[in-house]
C-alpha cells in the first residue's frame, strides 16, 4: 500500500483536488430549483440517481410516489443495513433521520446498479446482433434461396402428374413460394442497426458515484471522519454493490482506517468537478 501511495504520489505533480461536499452541492442545487418546477424532471438532479434520498431529506418537495410507498421502501432499505454483519459498524451514532437517509440512499445506489446491469447485458445483445447481423442474413438468404429452388422443382414435378394426384401440392408449393418470396432482406439498411445501437450509449459504473454519493453522507451529514467515512461506504459497497473493496476498519498500529479505492473515487470526482468549474 506504502508502494502504491508513493507511485501516486509521483505520477503528477499537482496537488490532489479538495474532496468535493456532493451533499452540499446536492442541497444548493434542489434549494435554487423554481418555485414552479418540477424537481425529479431537473437534469441536475437526474443525474445523480437518488430521488429516494431527495424525499426523504427534503419532505416539503412535491413526492414521487404516494408517502406509503416511499415508507415501504425505507423499510426495505433499513432491513437491509441492519441485516448486515457489518451494522453496528455502518449505523453507528447515526439518528433516526439520518438511518433514513442513508437507507433511502442506499436503496437509489442499488437501483442504478440494477439499471445499469440490465443495460449493458442489452448493450452487448445489441452490439451483437448489428456486428453480426450482415453475416447472418446472408445465410439465411442462402438458405432461402435453397429452399425456393427446391419448391420450384417440386411445383414443376406435380404440374406433369394428373391433378389428382399433385393439386395439393401445387397449391402448397405456390402457397409456400409466395411467402419466400416476401423475405427479401436489404444488406444495405444498416441505419436501423445504427439507431438501434444509439438506443444503448455506454454508460458508467454507478458504483463511483454511489460510493462519492455515500462517503459525503457519511462524512458531511453524520459527521464521521474521512477514514471511518471510507470504512462504513466500503462495507456497504461489499454487502449490497457486488463490489469487493480492501479496507481497514481501526488503526492496527502500522496503517490507519481507510479504504484507498473510495478514497480515490472520491479524489477523482473532486477533480472532474473542478475541471468542470
Amino acid at each position: 500500500m506504502a508502494r502504491a501511495r508513493a507511485g501516486d504520489h509521483a505520477a503528477g505533480s499537482r496537488k490532489p483536488s479538495a474532496p468535493i461536499n456532493w451533499l452540499e452541492e446536492l442541497d444548493k442545487r434542489v434549494s435554487g430549483l423554481p418555485v414552479e418546477s418540477v424537481w425529479y424532471r431537473d437534469s441536475g438532479l437526474l443525474s445523480q440517481r437518488c430521488s429516494l434520498f431527495i424525499m426523504v431529506r427534503f419532505p416539503e418537495l412535491p413526492p414521487l410516489f404516494p408517502a406509503q410507498v416511499l415508507l415501504n421502501e425505507l423499510s426495505r432499505g433499513k432491513k437491509l443495513i441492519r441485516d448486515s454483519e457489518h451494522a453496528e459498524r455502518i449505523l453507528r451514532d447515526l439518528k433516526p433521520e439520518q438511518t433514513s437517509q442513508l437507507a433511502g440512499l442506499l436503496l437509489d445506489v442499488i437501483g442504478a446498479l440494477q439499471f445499469y446491469a440490465r443495460h449493458s447485458q442489452s448493450s452487448k445483445s445489441v452490439s451483437k446482433l448489428a456486428a453480426e447481423r450482415n453475416r447472418r442474413e446472408r445465410m439465411l438468404l442462402r438458405k432461402v434461396s435453397k429452399i425456393h429452388r427446391e419448391l420450384e422443382r417440386l411445383l414443376k414435378y406435380a404440374g406433369d402428374l394428373h391433378p389428382l394426384l399433385s393439386v395439393d401440392y401445387i397449391h402448397t408449393a405456390k402457397r409456400c413460394l409466395k411467402s419466400l418470396d416476401n423475405l427479401k432482406g436489404n444488406l444495405s439498411d444498416d441505419d436501423f442497426y445504427r439507431s438501434l445501437k444509439s438506443e444503448y450509449p455506454t454508460l458508467e459504473d454507478p458504483r463511483k458515484l454511489g460510493m462519492v454519493e455515500l462517503y459525503c453522507f457519511f462524512r458531511y451529514e453524520c459527521r464521521c471522519s474521512g477514514p471511518d467515512s471510507e470504512v462504513r461506504v466500503a462495507m456497504l459497497a461489499n454487502d449490497f454493490l457486488d463490489s469487493s473493496l480492501k479496507y481497514i476498519p481501526k488503526y492496527n498500529g502500522t496503517e490507519s482506517q481507510g479504504c484507498p479505492a473510495v478514497r480515490i473515487a472520491v479524489s477523482r470526482f473532486s477533480s472532474a468537478h473542478n475541471e468542470l468549474k
